[in-house]
């Protein structure tokens, strides 16, 4: 009879998968008292072992900041986000529209720093309330920055 499938092992083996998913970052651990028992249920041998614990995928965090340079037509979008490791890098965008259901979005650039994401909006009405926010994604989920809103500024008058 191999090893894996001997009942012996049953200890052994639960603590080499518990070390493997260790070693290979997915959780972290604490330690526990596993107890071997024998037919009768009889506690034979007891060794102490890591018990995982999962470690909870890195989202990005989302800061909506006050827009700036808006005119009767476009807005500057500013937000920031992060997220806890270069491995799970945020993708940026920001949200907008009329209502606080937005409705449009528009790709964020992030500075050469990494430490904010601006947009440029157009295409938007004279003299309109507009909400925005920022939104941060990367594959563990997306995170939304608190909405902000502004008015855009009236049109010039039409010239003959």
């Amino acid at each position: 009879m191999n090893f894996w499938n001997n009942p012996e092992n049953d200890s052994l083996k639960a603590i080499i998968i518990v070390v493997v998913l260790v070693l290979a970052g997915f959780f972290t651990y604490k330690y526990l008292h596993l107890n071997s028992l024998d037919n009768s249920g009889k506690v034979i041998n007891t060794v102490q072992a890591p018990v995982v614990k999962e470690t909870p995928p890195s989202v990005p965090a989302s800061t909506t900041l006050t827009p700036s340079q808006i005119t009767g037509t476009t807005a500057v979008f500013t937000g920031k986000i992060s997220a806890t490791d270069q491995s799970n890098a945020a993708t940026p965008s920001f949200m907008y529209g009329t209502t606080p259901s937005y409705g449009q979005t528009v790709k964020g650039t992030v500075s050469p720093d990494g430490l904010m994401v601006t947009a440029t909006a157009t295409g938007l009405t004279c003299h309109t309330t507009y909400y925005y926010r920022t939104v941060a994604t990367n594959p563990n989920g997306r995170t939304f920055g608190a909405a902000q809103k502004f008015t855009t500024l009236a049109c010039a008058a039409l010239r003959k």
